[in-house]
């Protein structure tokens, strides 16, 4: 791969949708790998107009809550703790070997086909290497979620003060920057972890230094993604739109015809062909994502990422 400066982005997002699209089966650990690529500032953005358009407290703030159904509800209580926790322990597991095998896929690639199930085994040796330093991020991300969030529960609560309407853009401000940052040291200490096989703190440590090292490179990638995803999310739209205008006209014409078995089948196929595209964007951006800042991580561990910005201040101050 040519390392020249002029074009780091089109030469990454170029081999990042190369190696996506022709490596399909890679889409399966994208639809996973996309709770990690994918995520950071579209959450607490998302929690925050939800908290503002449809204002709730957190379960713990509500005073009158209390315990319904009696005793008689403890073991089913139980078994649905144990099958959410079953649940969760699945998709904790396959989030992280998914978003390692990418990371390890990408690392590896030669322009050649890829071993899947072999780098699936591998990641099997060093998965709590990658799963802590996510674990900690998250924490992060999660805290800094709830820091944005948190003057709103105030001023719904009835708290009288005010100052939290002026406090609260400082906080929402500061918990984005937070999340974007814990959101691209996420990649990167997982790349360490994986590759590097860097324990947590090493992991963490390389990440942050890194970082620091191109936080400009950084963000103006985080900025290339945010259009690509927006891009994505048109053409889904667009996609989901095709696919609803047919789902209606049948199933609009079997009530009027009152025939209730093309109804429940254009209902049935039209859900289904929409979970399919969303299941496809969601496994072709997981893949994507990770594989794109995976390549950049490369190339900013070789030195040879240089900021877009910088290198038009450079242009301009030789003139």
């Amino acid at each position: 791969m040519s390392t020249k400066h002029s074009s780091l982005y089109r030469q990454i997002i170029s081999q990042a949708w190369k190696i996506s699209w022709h490596h399909k089966m890679m889409w399966v650990f994208g639809i996973f790998s996309a709770f990690i690529a994918t995520g950071g500032a579209l959450e607490i953005f998302s929690r925050n107009v939800q908290m503002i358009f449809t204002p709730h407290l957190p379960f713990f703030w509500r005073a009158e809550m209390h315990f319904v159904g009696g005793w008689s509800k403890i073991p089913l209580l139980i078994m649905l703790f144990l099958l959410c926790l079953g649940l969760a322990v699945f998709f904790v597991l396959m989030i992280v070997r998914s978003f390692a095998t990418l990371i390890l896929a990408t690392d590896k690639y030669e322009g050649k086909k890829m071993d899947l199930g072999k780098i699936w085994q591998q990641t099997n040796k060093n998965f709590w290497l990658v799963f802590w330093p996510l674990l900690v991020l998250k924490i992060i991300v999660g805290l800094a979620i709830l820091l944005s969030i948190f003057p709103l529960w105030l001023i719904w609560s009835g708290y009288n003060s005010n100052i939290w309407p002026w406090i609260y853009p400082i906080l929402f401000i500061l918990g984005v920057v937070i999340t974007i940052i814990a959101s691209l040291l996420m990649v990167l200490a997982g790349a360490y972890a994986t590759i590097k096989k860097y324990p947590l703190l090493k992991s963490l440590k390389m990440a942050w230094f890194l970082f620091i090292k191109n936080w400009l490179t950084s963000l103006e990638m985080a900025v290339v993604i945010f259009l690509l995803n927006f891009l994505f999310g048109i053409l889904t739209i667009f996609g989901l739109f095709i696919i609803a205008i047919p789902t209606f006209l049948f199933v609009f014409f079997g009530l009027l015809i009152l025939f209730p078995v093309l109804t429940n089948v254009a209902f049935f196929l039209g859900t289904l062909f929409s979970i399919l595209l969303i299941l496809w964007l969601a496994g072709f951006l997981g893949t994507f994502h990770t594989v794109a800042w995976t390549l950049l991580f490369k190339r900013m561990e070789e030195g040879t990422a240089t900021a877009k910005l910088h290198r038009l201040a450079n242009q301009l101050f030789r003139r």
